[in-house]
């Protein structure tokens, strides 16, 4: 979804940012939970695979790219 809040963005730049910053937050706290649950828990590693980093690992980096894209919504030291 933060794809599709990449290509809204141009057409209805608040819609986009709106599903932008839900779906950022979403996708920091799956991955929270999950490295909660690695920390918790007993973690036997033949169950461990490296398609349960695909979420937080790719997640952040579509943010990272979509972020690039938004409109500079935070006030910086040159702004009035």
């Amino acid at each position: 979804m933060l794809l599709a809040a990449q290509g809204l963005l141009p057409y209805a730049p608040r819609a986009g940012t709106v599903v932008f910053d839900v779906f950022l937050v979403l996708t920091v706290l799956l991955g929270g939970w999950f490295t909660g649950q690695w920390i918790y828990g007993p973690l036997a590693f033949e169950r461990l695979h490296p398609g349960y980093f695909l979420p937080t690992v790719a997640g952040c980096l579509v943010a990272a790219a979509a972020s690039s894209v938004r409109p500079d919504t935070w006030p910086t030291a040159t702004s009035p």
